[in-house]
């Protein structure tokens, strides 16, 4: 584990350490240069403590391609993943990442109250996903062509992003009676969709 003392990890900080297969990251980590991680063919774990302070992307003159944020974890088949915290200046895509082909599980902590662009998408192992009821914000494409069947969103949950689910293998949704916005083609494509489920509101008793 890094040790709280720890703010910032810089470019290239653990690049190319195969033997690594666990990453704990605590909430006194700010900021992570790109490629940090590069390299890491054994990590299959990876853990973002849950905090109040967002994990910043601080990228360097020398990353390549500068604006994607999957080469932290380019070469490593994390299965795993938890991230307690909003993500800021990370951009991700389906492209990039071994990662996106190895994740079956993910779970979203309390402290993450948007799940960030594309964050997931291409992900098509990954069949489970739990949330915080913090989760107030899905942007674009976070769960496009995943392998996700059923879905139990957050209580408290505001805004399901554009195509957030497009191309998925989702067969039952439940949506909270506290989402105000579903995105254009969120749900598209869902071949195998067979109930949503739209929470009623319950109006105050008079």
């Amino acid at each position: 584990a890094i040790p709280n003392s720890v703010t910032n990890i810089e470019y290239s900080a653990f690049e190319g350490c195969a033997g690594l297969t666990e990453v704990f990251i605590p909430n006194s980590v700010v900021e992570i240069g790109s490629h940090a991680f590069y390299g890491c063919t054994g990590l299959k774990l990876l853990h973002i403590e849950d905090g109040s302070e967002s994990l910043n992307c601080v990228l360097s003159d020398n990353s390549y391609p500068s604006h994607y944020a999957d080469y932290f974890f380019m070469d490593s088949p994390i299965e795993y993943m938890y991230i307690g915290r909003n993500l800021k200046n990370f951009t991700f895509s389906y492209d990039f990442g071994q990662w996106r082909k190895t994740l079956k599980k993910a779970k979203i902590g309390k402290g993450m109250t948007t799940i960030t662009k594309s964050l997931f998408d291409g992900c098509y192992n990954l069949s489970s996903v739990e949330f915080s009821n913090n989760v107030k914000f899905m942007e674009y494409g976070v769960f496009h062509s995943t392998a996700l069947t059923d879905v139990t969103l957050p209580n408290g949950l505001i805004s399901i992003g554009r195509a957030s689910f497009t191309s998925s293998k989702l067969e039952n949704v439940k949506i909270p009676c506290s989402v105000t916005n579903v995105g254009v083609n969120a749900f598209s494509d869902c071949a195998y969709l067979k109930s949503v489920y739209m929470e009623a509101v319950i109006p105050p008793s008079a």
